[in-house]
């Protein structure tokens, strides 16, 4: 699962020269939508995240809540890349509405409740898949998840499913591209820290 990351300011500045010089344009800017005094903590769910959209030929930085409504009163915040495009739940936002979610690092915890930190081999960016629906006109978000990798799969047997540079687009803006992407295994990640994670 995911359940809580991390992300910076200048992260989410390197981003947007990155997707330029890519040839992806950037309908907005990250303060449009989410000030930088925001940024410098972890997202934990039920808090607005910035996460990144289709916008015509290119993207948008939008707001979103991190979590869907439960009919038992919590909230989903993940959904599995195995059984979403079936779920009732999360059929048609996995379908019609993918969003991505950029985070310097995320977490897991084992069964001894240790905290584990995760990143990008060379420090980059992660860009982890996600859906998203309105719930009584608030946008909310959920982050898909996958069977873990070698490198998570020590701490939890699930983690996000993290895309490739090169598979934000696709996955943002084509339908049989993103289905296929959903049965993608991540590559392995960095562990930074472990029970005593500063971050």
């Amino acid at each position: 699962m995911c359940g809580r990351y991390h992300v910076r300011s200048e992260d989410l500045e390197k981003l947007m020269l990155l997707l330029g010089s890519m040839g992806i344009p950037f309908a907005n800017n990250a303060d449009d939508v989410w000030p930088v005094r925001m940024l410098e903590t972890d997202v934990h769910p039920s808090e607005d995240a910035c996460v990144l959209t289709a916008s015509g030929g290119g993207v948008a930085f939008a707001r979103q809540k991190w979590g869907f409504p439960d009919v038992h009163g919590g909230l989903l915040i993940n959904a599995r890349t195995e059984t979403a495009l079936h779920k009732p739940r999360f059929s048609d936002s996995v379908s019609r509405h993918r969003i991505v979610v950029p985070a310097s690092w995320f977490y897991e915890w084992n069964r001894s409740k240790e905290k584990y930190t995760f990143a990008h081999k060379d420090g980059h960016l992660l860009y982890l898949a996600g859906c998203y629906s309105n719930f009584n006109g608030q946008e909310s978000f959920v982050i898909l998840t996958t069977e873990a990798n070698s490198s998570v799969g020590a701490v939890h047997p699930r983690m996000p499913l993290v895309l490739e540079r090169e598979e934000l687009m696709p996955w943002l803006t084509n339908g049989s591209a993103a289905t296929r992407l959903l049965g993608k295994r991540p590559k392995p990640l960095q562990i930074l820290s472990g029970q005593n994670s500063i971050f």
